[in-house]
């Protein structure tokens, strides 16, 4: 998780670290250790359930992050777990 930040900076262009840097790690950790939207496996990208998602967002929107960043973060994968491909 510590690496979350300098990949945010480098894909939105901007310096996250000094504002936004602790919202999106807390964001991020929505969903850490849940059931996803399927129910059976763990909540990671493309598996999260209306409740995280909206939790996350609401970290983010609190915190003053406009939607144009939030689309890119969620996009890019920082604001969840990627699921491992087999």
């Amino acid at each position: 998780m510590v690496n979350l930040v300098p990949r945010a900076e480098k894909i939105i262009g901007r310096d996250l670290a000094r504002q936004y840097g602790r919202v999106i790690l807390e964001a991020h950790s929505v969903g850490y250790n849940e059931l996803g939207k399927d129910r059976q496996t763990p909540a990671v990208y493309n598996n999260y359930n209306d409740a995280q998602k909206a939790a996350k967002v609401e970290i983010l929107t609190r915190a003053g992050m406009s939607w144009e960043l939030i689309d890119a973060l969620w996009t890019a994968g920082i604001l969840g777990v990627f699921k491992v491909s087999q």
